[in-house]
């Protein structure tokens, strides 16, 4: 079966923005793999999603501890020991 490729650039109707419409997009043919298929490809990718949201929670943790930390480092009100 030969697939055909969407331009989408085509569909754009949009005078001074980019603009697909709804009417657009429903007529278009998709193919979905079967759910095995998805299945899979979610038990690959997850893992990734996890760990990068982990480290979104991770960063946002961080940059909190320094806007409470550095400005009591400037201005003296907190010393760092060596290790």
């Amino acid at each position: 079966m030969a697939q055909k490729v969407v331009n989408f650039e085509a569909l754009d109707v949009g005078s001074t923005q980019p603009l697909i419409t709804k009417t657009a997009i429903s007529n278009l043919s998709l193919i979905v793999p079967p759910s095995s298929v998805l299945q899979r490809f979610h038990n690959l990718v997850n893992p990734f999603f996890q760990k990068i949201i982990s480290n979104q929670k991770q960063i946002m943790l961080l940059k909190k501890a320094r806007d409470v930390l550095l400005p009591k480092l400037v201005f003296g009100k907190l010393r760092m020991v060596e290790i």
